[in-house]
């Protein structure tokens, strides 16, 4: 006899998934705002705001910590012996379905601008062909996407497909050569990256696949152990939960403020070079852990309506933000000051890329995320996990 525990309700991740949407777009709107130092004096204090906002790229490696940590729940149910395998037809569906819709939507919304009206970059047809397919900043043949939020998505998509692969590898004695390898392997790529492209390209070459799968792998074992626990009724306390996550955050802008006093070297191959993505997506997921877990702060912090209503439609607001702050921005230039610019500049862009990505979600994701899954608006959030 079985019991079914549902995991579909894990608020909190659904806010961490906003705060990071929202945390990119900051950074993107400060540096088009004109890198404003945004501190705020206290006497004898002061808090320099810009700081958190030059970290707001790490959004994405959230973003991939995270998607790893939810797609591979099953998997892990699974391997763990609480469910039958996967469907690898089902789980490419959803996969298609949750990316393709809202991103050809918006592709040919951004071809049709810049057909019809020059607002844009006009395609060629082979790199039209390209952005069909995603193969955008792949190879050793770069196609640069119109819409530079796009970067990350062929990075995803090509983790889709290796997942039910990877997912072999979760086994009580096997995770730990996963862990291990996916190491070994992203620095080893990392370094070949460094020594053998040369000039802006190898910005590009580093942030592919090889060089983020260790980050993926490492949100894979986080939602491995959290179902080994839920299996095993294993759920830490409170206590232990909120020390956890209060560890991940120091980790995570303790990692920031390291890549910030070490920011002018960082592509002069330092050791920060090689292990800033792997160290933050450690502290990454022991958050997402204590957070899917329920620890009281991630629930103080992430599981409210906002950040809530904004993991929603996040995938809209990625998508949209980057067009729609490059669409504004110009209209701000004559603000002198870079902080009152940076701020008419958001209180702008952020009713607008939302209003964008709730139509996205409304209109499109939804509906296809329902063809994915019925009555499960985030077909990644929920699995089913039988224990004893």
């Amino acid at each position: 006899m079985t019991t079914a525990v549902k995991l579909s309700e894990l608020p909190a991740l659904t806010g961490i998934r906003g705060f990071a949407a929202l945390w990119v777009m900051l950074f993107h709107a400060w540096g088009l705002g004109g890198a404003p130092h945004l501190r705020i004096d206290l006497g004898i204090f002061y808090f320099d705001l810009s700081h958190l906002c030059t970290m707001g790229w790490a959004g994405v490696d959230i973003f991939f910590t995270l998607s790893a940590f939810l797609l591979v729940l099953p998997y892990a149910a699974w391997q763990l012996g609480a469910r039958s395998k996967p469907q690898l037809g089902e789980y490419f569906r959803r996969r298609v379905l949750r990316i393709f819709p809202a991103y050809y939507a918006q592709l040919f919304i951004l071809v049709a601008l810049a057909f019809f009206f020059a607002i844009g970059t006009l395609l060629t047809f082979g790199e039209f062909l390209a952005h069909l397919v995603l193969w955008l900043d792949m190879g050793w043949y770069f196609v640069n996407p119109i819409n530079g939020a796009w970067w990350t998505l062929p990075i995803e998509f090509t983790f889709y497909l290796g997942l039910p692969i990877l997912a072999y590898a979760l086994r009580p004695r096997r995770w730990i050569i996963l862990l291990l390898a996916a190491i070994a392997f992203t620095w080893s790529y990392r370094a070949i990256a460094f020594h053998w492209v040369t000039g802006i390209s190898v910005v590009t070459v580093v942030q592919h696949i090889p060089g983020r799968i260790d980050q993926f792998v490492i949100g894979m074992l986080a939602g491995y152990a959290f179902v080994s626990a839920r299996l095993k009724q294993e759920i830490p306390s409170q206590r232990r939960l909120s020390a956890q996550f209060a560890i991940a955050i120091v980790g995570v802008f303790g990692l920031g403020w390291w890549l910030l006093a070490e920011l002018t070297s960082y592509w002069n191959g330092e050791p920060i070079f090689w292990v800033w993505h792997t160290c933050a997506s450690c502290f990454i997921a022991l958050a997402i852990y204590a957070a899917a877990c329920d620890a009281r702060p991630a629930r103080l912090l992430f599981a409210n309506r906002t950040l809530g209503f904004l993991g929603e439609i996040s995938f809209g607001l990625y998508l949209w933000h980057v067009p729609i702050l490059g669409w504004l921005a110009p209209l701000f230039k004559t603000i002198e000051s870079p902080d009152l610019r940076f701020l008419a500049l958001l209180a702008v862009a952020i009713p607008s890329t939302v209003l964008a990505a709730s139509l996205s979600y409304v209109l499109i994701e939804r509906r296809f995320l329902r063809m994915g899954r019925p009555h499960v608006l985030h077909p990644a959030l929920a699995t089913e996990v039988a224990s004893a």
